[in-house]
C-alpha cells in the first residue's frame, strides 16, 4: 500500500514555498523560517523567451495553452552594485594642446634645474677623482747584513786569492718573503 498522505503534503509544502515567493513558512512543526536566497548566493531569475509572432505559429511550445517558455538567468551580483554600473561606454578625450605644452614646459625646467643642480656639483669637487689613483709607497725596512765573515773565513778567502791561478767566488743574495735572505754561492 501506498502512502499518500506523505507526497500530499509535500506537494501542498512545495505549492505554499512557490507561492509565498520563495519563503518557508514554518514546516509541519513550524520550525523552517529561511529563504531561499539566504541560502544559496545564486539569484535566480525567470524570464519568458521573446519570440516573433512567426515563430509562434511554427513552435510547439505556443500551441499548448498556458505554457509560456522561459530562460534561465543566474546571477550573483546584488541591487546596489547592478545600480552602480552603468551601460553607457565611459567617453575619455585626449588632453588638449595647452595640457600637453604646460606638461612639456614643467619637464624642461625640472631638466634644466637637475642639469644646474649636476654642475654645481662638479664645480664644488676638486678634479682629482678623473685622475688615477696614486699606487701606495712600500714600506721601506731596514736592511739586514747580507753576511758576516768570521776571521777564519777572511784568511781562507785570502789563501785563495793568492795562488797563482786565483780562484774567485760570487756571493749573491735575495729577498724570499718576511723569512730572510736567500745566498748562491759561484766559485
Amino acid at each position: 500500500m501506498i502512502n499518500t498522505g506523505r507526497s500530499r503534503n509535500s506537494v501542498l509544502l512545495a505549492h505554499r514555498f512557490l507561492s509565498t515567493g520563495g519563503f518557508w513558512r514554518g514546516g509541519t512543526n513550524g520550525t523552517m523560517s529561511r529563504t531561499i536566497n539566504n541560502v544559496n548566493p545564486f539569484k535566480l531569475k525567470f524570464i519568458p523567451k521573446t519570440v516573433p509572432a512567426a515563430a509562434d505559429s511554427v513552435s510547439p511550445d505556443s500551441q499548448r495553452p498556458g505554457k509560456k517558455p522561459f530562460k534561465f538567468i543566474v546571477s550573483n551580483q546584488s541591487k546596489s552594485s547592478k545600480a552602480s554600473k552603468s551601460p553607457k561606454w565611459s567617453s575619455y578625450a585626449f588632453p588638449s594642446r595647452e595640457t600637453i605644452k604646460s606638461h612639456e614646459e614643467a619637464i624642461k625646467k625640472q631638466n634644466k634645474a637637475i642639469d644646474e643642480q649636476i654642475a654645481a656639483a662638479v664645480s664644488k669637487n676638486d678634479c682629482s677623482c678623473t685622475e688615477p689613483p696614486k699606487k701606495r709607497k712600500r714600506k721601506l725596512r731596514p736592511r739586514k747584513a747580507l753576511i758576516t765573515l768570521s776571521p777564519k773565513a777572511i784568511k781562507h778567502l785570502r789563501a785563495l786569492l793568492a795562488q797563482p791561478e786565483p780562484k774567485l767566488i760570487r756571493v749573491s743574495a735575495r729577498n724570499r718573503g718576511c723569512s730572510g735572505l736567500t745566498y748562491d754561492l759561484q766559485y
